[in-house]
C-alpha cells in the first residue's frame, strides 16, 4: 500500500469507510477490516469530517507531464 493512497482508490471502499465513520466505528477497526494502517484511516476519517464522503473520492492518477 503505497503512501497517500484514498480509499476511493479501490473499488467502493471509500463508501465502505465513510459508512464505518459515520457507525462510529473505531480507528482500529476500520484499519483492520481494510487491512491499512490506523495512520491512514485518521487521516480519511479527518478529511471525511471536513468534507464528507466526497472527500474520500479518489482525484484519478496524477497526471506526469515531461
Amino acid at each position: 500500500m503505497g503512501a497517500g493512497r484514498r480509499p476511493g482508490n479501490r473499488g467502493s471502499e471509500s463508501g465502505h469507510v465513510w459508512r464505518q465513520f459515520v457507525r462510529g466505528e473505531k480507528t482500529e477497526a476500520v484499519a483492520g477490516d481494510l487491512r491499512v494502517t490506523s495512520r491512514s484511516v485518521r487521516r480519511w476519517r479527518r478529511m471525511w469530517e471536513k468534507g464528507g464522503a466526497d472527500a474520500l473520492r479518489s482525484k484519478g492518477r496524477p497526471r506526469w507531464s515531461g
